[in-house]
């Protein structure tokens, strides 16, 4: 079965992704293990204790992520996402759950298409009634990072996302824009500023605003299998809001 890469869909989709999208020189080792579960947590700024479950991921020993769920900040389940494959797509079923994380409130369905590099290149939203209630187009560049997101409702345009990207002399990334425009959107501007610390194993993410005010900033630190281990979110002012750690288990 062809790999397609789900993970980056997943943050892609987002407006500011996380930093498994950027091009990272961090980590000169060698990716030898294969993921089984990521589990995401949150962590107290306080005491650095490791508290409530935020997901969990688990993948096929081809790589596929073949389920996605997800817990409200009081360990309730909120969501759960189940995948499968075909030759050029995937399809994922989403149900919610009431505030007891028992009920399902609502089920949602996704069909993602996927171009030859095994990036998403459609994204559609069904309804009921297996219509195209939302579709979402996607761009690249040679370097294989998203340039625009095309969106429509209803078959009608509803905005974009330009994507723009600035690199080093040695390839790594520096830094990137975003901005949308359209009816549903409005007229929105971002820039982030990327620094690399090989020695210390992290990824630096400062968030501007149009006004070239920092607005946040954010941190990677990388495990030595280039996986991340901890994700920090600080103010300007350098003041932690908020750390979540990730934990792994493997293929053997």
């Amino acid at each position: 079965m062809k790999y397609f890469n789900i993970v980056a869909i997943l943050t892609t989709l987002a407006l500011i992704a996380g930093c498994q999208n950027y091009d990272s020189s961090l980590n000169s080792v060698e990716k030898k293990l294969l993921v089984k579960t990521e589990s995401k947590f949150y962590v107290d700024v306080e005491n650095s204790n490791i508290s409530t479950l935020i997901y969990t991921k688990n993948y096929d020993q081809e790589g596929n992520l073949i389920d996605f769920t997800e817990y409200s900040n009081l360990g309730i389940l909120q969501s759960k996402s189940t995948y499968t494959y075909d030759e050029n797509k995937s399809t994922e079923k989403k149900l919610r759950f009431d505030n007891s994380g028992i009920g399902v409130i609502s089920v949602d369905n996704f069909v993602y298409y996927f171009n030859t590099s095994g990036k998403i290149s459609e994204k559609q939203t069904l309804a009921d009634d297996g219509t195209i209630s939302t579709k979402e187009l996607f761009d690249y560049d040679l370097r294989g990072n998203l340039t625009k997101k095309t969106v429509y409702n209803n078959s009608e345009l509803s905005g974009s996302y330009s994507y723009t990207y600035k690199y080093a002399t040695d390839g790594s990334l520096v830094e990137r824009t975003i901005s949308s425009s359209g009816l549903v959107f409005g007229d929105t501007f971002t820039r982030d500023s990327i620094s690399y610390y090989k020695q210390d194993n992290k990824l630096e993410i400062i968030n501007y605003n149009k006004s070239g005010d920092i607005t946040s900033v954010k941190t990677y630190f990388y495990n030595q299998s280039g996986a991340v281990a901890v994700e920090t979110l600080a103010n300007k002012d350098g003041k932690l809001l908020s750390k979540y750690a990730y934990r792994y288990e493997y293929w053997n």
